[in-house]
């Protein structure tokens, strides 16, 4: 076979394919009647009856987080009052920090 043969049998391949497509026109059957076709087979009612899953069974109860000594909780209360009072400080400072900033910046445009 030569390349002209080879070149005309493949392009006329497509319109072979497309011929064969017309027999069977499925895009009128996906279209519903009206709208409310779809609403009503959404609001059909249930007729399925809940089940009981048979795998809870077979779990142990879970126990909740262990228990805390008194002792424990007041030192994490305590550390966690000096880590707020420490962010208390950074933030005080930051915004003297930036108050000084903003001074530096009006002498300077005093200067100018």
């Amino acid at each position: 076979m030569n390349r002209f043969t080879r070149l005309a049998a493949l392009s006329a391949l497509p319109f072979a394919l497309a011929a064969c497509d017309g027999a069977s026109d499925t895009g009128d059957r996906a279209i519903p009647a009206s709208v409310e076709e779809p609403a009503e087979a959404a609001l059909a009612p249930v007729t399925d009856e809940p089940v009981e899953d048979e795998a809870l069974d077979d779990l142990e109860m879970i126990e909740g987080p262990p228990a805390v000594s008194e002792a424990k909780a007041t030192a994490d209360a305590e550390e966690a009052a000096a880590i707020a009072a420490q962010v208390e400080e950074a933030a005080a400072a930051a915004e003297a920090a930036k108050e000084a900033s903003e001074a530096l910046d009006d002498i300077e445009d005093l200067i100018d």
